[in-house]
């Protein structure tokens, strides 16, 4: 017989199963923390200051540096110049500006005359102080130098009856003067005494002006009495030095304090015959202070 016919396809076979999924690989290590930057260096130490002292020159003191004097900013160098004798000063290179400040001279004390050694005596008054000015002044107006003049001090009266000598002026050229003090009343001797002060400096030539001091009366009230007032010298204006004091019986004047000082009267007694000196006023001086920028 024919060939039977082909068989039907047999049915699919059921799907295997799924794989097993692999493992999850392990995670990264972390990233290490970066180091932190190093602190910057400590800056290093400014610069030394200027020397504090410069020689002085030609009538002038030893000159100081300082920082930030008279309200000026700190960045500002300050020089002071003293003059306490005659001189010049010439700027220091690089000053733009100063202040200039003067002080005369005290009068003299007066002297006292002798009494007859028993009931009279003499008693002088004192000098007095000297004015004092202050000027600011720049580079300009100064120019190259100006003559700087410093007085001494007026003399005191030599032994007697002997008026005291005026304090002179003390100055920097033109810009800045300042008077001394007059000179103290001369002690006639007398039963009694009432000696008349004398009148302080000034004024002067500059942006600021003081007067000087008057001194103060001597008064003695007679035989047995001790002195009531020995005349006190004049200060000087500013603030600076102050008149010198009275004395007692039988005594030569004090010289006036620096600077500018009235010096004392001289004062008799009634107990001898002895003239009496006054003191001498005290010196002037004139100071400089430059500024730079």
């Amino acid at each position: 017989g024919g060939l039977g016919g082909t068989g039907g396809l047999g049915a699919s076979g059921v799907p295997g199963a799924s794989g097993v999924p692999g493992a999850s690989g392990v995670p990264g290590g972390t990233g290490g923390v970066g180091g932190t930057g190093g602190l910057g260096g400590t800056g290093g130490l400014g610069a030394s200051g200027v020397p504090g002292s410069m020689p002085g020159r030609d009538g002038e003191d030893g000159a100081d540096w300082g920082m930030g004097m008279f309200n000026t900013p700190p960045s500002r160098r300050v020089m002071v110049r003293k003059f306490t004798a005659n001189g010049t000063y010439t700027p220091t290179p690089g000053m733009t500006s100063c202040i200039v400040e003067a002080v005369g001279g005290g009068g003299g004390g007066g002297g006292a005359g002798a009494g007859n050694g028993s009931t009279t005596l003499g008693i002088a008054s004192a000098g007095g102080g000297a004015a004092y000015a202050r000027s600011y002044l720049t580079a300009a107006q100064i120019d190259a130098s100006q003559a700087v003049t410093v007085d001494t001090g007026g003399p005191g009266a030599p032994a007697g009856a002997n008026f005291g000598t005026i304090g002179g002026s003390s100055s920097l050229g033109a810009l800045c003067s300042a008077p001394g003090g007059l000179g103290g009343n001369k002690g006639s001797p007398g039963t009694v005494a009432n000696t008349a002060g004398v009148a302080g400096g000034g004024p002067g030539t500059g942006d600021v002006l003081c007067l000087g001091g008057g001194s103060t009366p001597a008064l003695w009230l007679g035989t047995g009495i001790g002195i009531v007032g020995g005349s006190l010298g004049g200060n000087a204006g500013g603030g600076f030095g102050g008149g010198a004091p009275g004395g007692g019986f039988n005594s030569n004047g004090a010289v006036g304090g620096n600077y500018g000082g009235g010096g004392a009267g001289g004062c008799g007694t009634y107990l001898s015959a002895v003239n009496n000196s006054g003191g001498n006023g005290g010196p002037g001086i004139v100071v400089v202070t430059e500024f730079f920028t």
